[in-house]
């Protein structure tokens, strides 16, 4: 008989390997696509609250560096924006420079571009603990996830972050299940993920825990003999820790000018502040409004419970089922999965759960739905792909349910997909159906809490509003002058020029609009 017949150990692995290639390839054609996506869709967003903020910041943070240290508008710019690392904004704003492309959308494109990589991040976390079909399940379970996706196009505060937090993730991962003694490339890798996140919030300081403690934990699980007897055993850990902290401390100092000038003290001075904000302003929760200093405990896992799409819960009621048939190697989870392999998915679920768990005992100021926290939704995704995956080769499991299951939440993405295309580009805005969807919510919770739509809104006017011949007409709007500014510039070139700059100069959205409506010939 062939050594590579059906049914022998060889073709089992051939077997393997191709089924192995296959969802490897499905993820990298995800993932152009969204690439792809990614500059369609990055001009087709309107300006956001905070954008004309960062890319100054940006600005001032470039200045510093080309200054030789003497232009010092970065240090005092915007309060409290300086107390963030510029490491996503100076970047950005030097790019969209050298591009011959309006700032803003390139600014967009470039956001978007992270969030793609922070999909790639939890593709691989997946795929290192349960293996290629998981890993596509979390790829494709985060890039259908409306908050990730809608927020990627354009928050260059969040994503930037949650990216890198990503990444240092897979790296703890790398750290816990790597070879031994830990390579020191994938402890500095980690600390440059670690590092950049910092570099975005300072806040955040708290991923310095996740790689020291899985250093810590792995040394004490190993208790390797030779090394304790030779005095190393001790001493080497600590000095992985340290080199750690070290290269992601300076990772994080690199682009955050007021931090370099006391570069200890300020950033834990940040930290420290992280928790307790000061901006008490009121938001829609419930149907009330509630002001961010007294938000009650369950903000935040209402918020994840009413934005995340059904295909989540539907995984999670498959690793329930599978809880119930393979109750038995779940009970001995050492011996089915071993001693470094049940650290690593121990270190996944704590970085999926603590934050949001501290979040809630401590009680931080927190707005804007569950932003803060998007760094959560990729380790949400591989945490939620490891399990659907395990359902599905679960052979306690009966085939039937197992196929019922896989379908059903086949068809809850596909449901979740054509939202999604509904609501582009303001995908961020989406509620799932136990909450009602966007127009059972709207009335009980913020939507636009970014003014992303304004542009949207403007159109809107501009399309069906037609005042009679030398009569004004006011258009009442939330929106700040340079959001409604921006969306006139996407006209200008056939608006008076002089009568544009002299009505943007009087900061008079009443000309501006009626220049608008002439150009249109409205």
């Amino acid at each position: 008989m062939d050594s590579q017949e059906v049914g022998t150990p060889a073709a089992a692995e051939l077997e393997l390997s191709a089924a192995h290639d296959v969802w490897r390839t499905l993820v990298w054609v995800g993932l152009f696509a969204l690439i792809a996506l990614a500059f369609l869709s990055g001009p087709a967003l309107g300006l956001t609250w905070d954008e004309p903020l960062q890319l100054r910041y940006g600005n001032r943070v470039l200045g510093w560096y080309k200054s030789g240290f003497t232009n010092r508008s970065a240090l005092t710019y915007a309060a409290p924006l300086y107390e963030y690392g510029g490491l996503f904004e100076a970047p950005a704003e030097f790019i969209a420079w050298l591009l011959p492309f309006e700032v803003t959308s390139t600014r967009h494109v470039l956001t978007a571009l992270t969030a793609v990589l922070g999909i790639a991040g939890a593709w691989k976390i997946a795929e290192r603990l349960g293996g290629a079909r998981a890993g596509f399940i979390a790829a494709a379970l985060l890039a259908l996830t409306p908050a990730w996706w809608g927020h990627g196009l354009f928050n260059s505060k969040d994503i930037p972050f949650a990216c890198a937090a990503t990444w240092a993730l897979y790296g703890t991962i790398d750290l816990v299940l790597g070879p031994r003694p830990v390579r020191w490339r994938s402890l500095v890798f980690t600390a440059f993920a670690t590092g950049a996140a910092l570099g975005v919030r300072a806040g955040g300081i708290f991923l310095l825990a996740y790689p020291a403690l899985a250093l810590v934990l792995r040394a004490l699980s190993e208790r390797a003999p030779q090394a304790s007897s030779s005095g190393t055993g001790a001493t080497q850990p600590l000095l992985r820790v340290l080199v750690f902290v070290a290269v992601a401390w300076l990772m994080m100092l690199s682009a955050w000018p007021w931090a370099q000038l006391g570069p200890i003290e300020r950033p834990l001075e940040v930290a420290s502040h992280a928790t307790r904000f000061d901006w008490g302003g009121e938001m829609l929760f419930r149907g009330a409004m509630v002001n961010a200093q007294h938000a009650p405990r369950d903000y935040l896992p209402t918020w994840f419970a009413i934005t995340l799409p059904e295909t989540y819960f539907a995984s999670w009621v498959c690793a329930l089922m599978l809880a119930w048939y393979a109750a038995p190697r779940l009970a001995r989870p050492r011996a089915v999965l071993g001693r470094r392999r049940l650290l690593a998915f121990g270190m996944l679920g704590f970085a999926t759960f603590a934050p949001l768990i501290g979040a809630v005992l401590i009680r931080p100021v927190v707005y804007d739905g569950n932003r803060h926290f998007l760094f959560l939704l990729p380790p949400l995704a591989a945490s939620t792909g490891l399990l659907l995956s395990a359902f599905l080769d679960a052979s306690r499991v009966p085939t039937s349910l197992r196929a019922g299951t896989a379908i059903a939440v086949l068809m809850l993405g596909v449901l979740t997909c054509r939202d999604m295309i509904r609501l582009h580009p303001y995908e961020y805005v989406y509620f799932n159906r136990l909450a009602g969807g966007v127009a059972g919510a709207s009335q009980r919770f913020e939507t636009d809490y970014w003014g992303a739509s304004y542009r949207a809104g403007l159109s809107w006017v501009v399309d069906n509003v037609h005042p009679e011949d030398g009569k004004r007409m006011r258009v009442a709007s939330c929106a700040c002058f340079h959001e409604t500014k921006h969306f006139i510039d996407d006209v200008a070139q056939r608006i008076d020029g002089d009568a544009l700059r002299a009505a943007q100069a009087r900061k008079d959205a009443v000309a501006a609009y009626e220049l608008v409506y002439a150009a249109l010939g409205a």
